[in-house]
């Protein structure tokens, strides 16, 4: 399993066959559920630390969906 941690503002995903692959991203939490002004794709199943705060550094854990979405699985402070 590969990971990799990026500072992004916008992710393009291209090829499907990275569906389903784990991903990694550190940012600032910026808005309610956005990555700087990437948007978080939460849903019931996502573990969030209790302590996070807008305007705080995190880590966003997720997998790629069959719509080249971010599936988010987990949302911590960094």
């Amino acid at each position: 399993m590969v990971f990799c941690t990026l500072d992004a503002r916008a992710i393009l995903v291209k090829d499907a066959s990275i569906t389903g692959r784990k991903i990694r991203l550190q940012g600032i939490l910026t808005d309610k559920w956005k990555l700087d002004d990437i948007d978080l794709k939460i849903n019931s199943s996502t573990h969030i630390d209790k302590k996070i705060k807008t305007c705080e550094h995190v880590e966003v854990r997720g997998t790629v969906g069959s719509n080249n979405e971010i599936i988010d699985e987990r949302i911590k402070n960094d």
